[in-house]
């Protein structure tokens, strides 16, 4: 699978979770969702170098979706000439991420470790309560802030609606009898899909954001997909973390947005 085909795949895994539409836009794809206005979940990804026209164009879908106009490519020298045009139209760097795939065949994991499988309406919430709680401001390890109501809307709907498909999958990590870790894991076609990976504070350097994301990934193996990856972003400490942990990163993409 090449880099722009799996990030085609990415957003239709995503399409009814993160992403409300995908729209065709001569040669891009348009994301939007309706929760979270965020540059993470609103852009158009590209494939080739676009003129000022197109960029124009694009900006203007996304002023009547009332959205920023936010623009998300493969980091590769091709496109290098589009950052310089982006950038030459008042645009700005909102994010890069680093695309990272665990490639091992298993993964080793302590044998008397507690987790559940969410399936209830008070464990989701015990869920997210935790994720909320682990990713708050002022955390060094924490790059991203706190994600507001609107991404919690998004945990909570994709929950109620594919749980029990097992198309989404949350789960919670346990220290004794407190709930401390949380991941979860998103099934589509041959892949795994890792994300929403957080410890407490006060349990981090314990080993629980490893076991928390080694878990999605022995999940992933088990369902016999052949991909099993993440996001993060480039150059923060979980880019180092899941560097330690296994993961290699296949690619990056970057996210111009304008001001």
């Amino acid at each position: 699978m090449t880099n722009a085909e799996f990030l085609d795949t990415y957003l239709h895994m995503q399409s009814g979770i993160i992403f409300d539409k995908l729209t065709k836009f001569n040669e891009s794809i348009l994301t939007f969702c309706q929760a979270d206005e965020a540059t993470y979940w609103n852009f158009a990804l590209v494939k080739r170098v676009m003129s000022e026209q197109e960029i124009d164009n694009l900006a203007q879908a996304f002023i009547k979706l009332k959205r920023i106009p936010s623009i998300y490519f493969e980091d590769k020298p091709e496109l290098y000439p589009l950052k310089e045009l982006l950038t030459r139209k008042g645009y700005k760097i909102s994010y890069e991420d680093s695309w990272m795939f665990y490639e091992q065949a298993s993964v080793h994991l302590p044998a008397d470790y507690k987790v559940i499988s969410v399936s209830s309406d008070q464990e989701l919430e015990i869920f997210l309560d935790i994720f909320n709680k682990c990713y708050q401001k002022d955390d060094p390890q924490n790059p991203y802030g706190e994600f507001g109501e609107g991404y919690l809307k998004i945990i909570s709907d994709s929950w109620y609606n594919y749980h029990q498909s097992q198309r989404v999958e949350c789960f919670i990590f346990y220290k004794n009898q407190e709930p401390v870790a949380v991941s979860a894991l998103t099934n589509y076609e041959d892949a795994g899909y890792i994300s929403n990976v957080g410890s407490v504070r006060h349990v981090r350097g314990q080993g629980f954001g490893r076991l928390a994301t080694l878990h999605c990934v022995k999940k992933s193996i088990e369902k016999g997909h052949n991909y099993h990856f993440l996001a993060t972003e480039a150059g923060h400490y979980p880019h180092k973390f899941y560097q330690r942990i296994g993961f290699k990163t296949k690619f990056t993409a970057i996210d111009f947005a304008k001001e």
